[in-house]
């Protein structure tokens, strides 16, 4: 039986029509008992996220203002420490992505079924609006473990975590459940003035805390960060420096406990190319270039990059009838990273 042990926070920022939408897949999850508030968080002088709100009586929302607006570091702050319920579960979801009916439910009885158990993170859809299409997103997590296709829930060791995000950020806030306790204990470095790669740097402090789960159906739609202060943010310098801070951290946590990331990325080139050429697919700036600034990558790490460089030119200029004939299709593929669920 749902009993409300769940705080759910929705940051909002002058966007009422996608917050509607977001707090309508809330409203229509399935353990919605569970839900002991919901609280939202306006971060703009645009005021219609209230009215939107009232919209919803059949949701305890409590609606929050920043007045003034505060930077995207403060702002993070206020969110992990907004739930006033003493609920055992913490739930984000941003205004411009919406969870599908069972996500709540899913995500709660993962961590429910072990008290070990600290975070669980779901794999999102993302959606193209202007093309109306919509592909996973293909979470590195389940990426780097030893899954089967038809797994459901995937247990993520401390190690695989480390190397999910190690080029890139292998979480979305949005899929994110976890235990209160857990995230209260690793606040005070997550909320430390990072604007750029939160959700990356939760994912790898709360792996200290206890184990994380990967649920692999798609429970999660998000749009493509086409919003102007996403692609905006990602393109400064100061982004890229956050993103070094982040993954020089993840890099010390890893020497701290005994493992080599370099060889740990040698392994998945040699045991999965496709599963590590999409890691270096979506690294962020410049990915395998500055992770071996600052630890010992070996040579076949570097040789898959250049191969997955190759990979990426060839499909650029030749059709794929083109790499049929040549007998090159299935090496672009597996080089390529071809599938984001190889």
């Amino acid at each position: 039986m749902n009993t409300p042990d769940t705080s759910v926070v929705i940051p909002t920022r002058n966007r009422p029509d996608d917050l509607r939408r977001a707090l309508a897949s809330v409203a229509r999850q399935d353990a919605l008992p569970a839900i002991a508030e919901v609280v939202v968080i306006e971060n703009s002088t645009n005021l219609a996220s209230r009215d939107v709100c009232q919209g919803f009586g059949n949701l305890p929302i409590r609606w929050l203002h920043n007045d003034p607006p505060l930077p995207m570091s403060a702002w993070a702050n206020r969110v992990f420490r907004s739930p006033q319920v003493d609920s055992e579960f913490f739930a984000l979801l941003c205004d411009d992505d919406w969870w599908y009916p069972g996500h709540l439910g899913e995500s709660r009885q993962a961590l429910l079924r072990s008290p070990d158990r600290v975070a669980a993170w779901s794999q999102v859809v993302e959606y193209n609006d202007r093309l109306m299409t919509g592909f996973p997103r293909g979470h590195a997590l389940w990426l780097v473990t030893d899954h089967r296709m038809d797994d459901l829930e995937v247990t993520v060791s401390f190690k695989e975590m480390l190397v999910a995000n190690l080029l890139t950020t292998a979480t979305h806030v949005s899929g994110f459940v976890g235990r209160r306790s857990a995230i209260q204990a690793v606040l005070p470095d997550v909320c430390n003035g990072n604007p750029f790669d939160i959700d990356r740097h939760l994912a790898v402090l709360l792996a200290t805390k206890g184990v994380s789960i990967f649920l692999t159906s798609p429970t999660v739609g998000v749009r493509q960060h086409q919003h102007q202060e996403s692609r905006t943010l990602g393109a400064t310098l100061e982004a890229r420096d956050w993103w070094r801070m982040t993954t020089r951290e993840i890099i010390d946590m890893a020497k701290a406990n005994g493992i080599d990331l370099g060889r740990e990325l040698a392994k998945l080139a040699e045991r999965r190319p496709g599963c590590f050429a999409t890691l270096v697919k979506n690294a962020y700036f410049d990915g395998v270039a500055y992770v071996a600034t600052v630890t010992e990558l070996p040579r076949s790490v570097r040789a898959a990059r250049r191969r997955y460089m190759v990979a990426s030119w060839l499909k650029r200029f030749f059709t794929p009838a083109i790499l049929r004939a040549t007998g090159l299709r299935r090496w672009v593929d597996e080089a390529g990273g071809q599938s984001a669920l190889a």
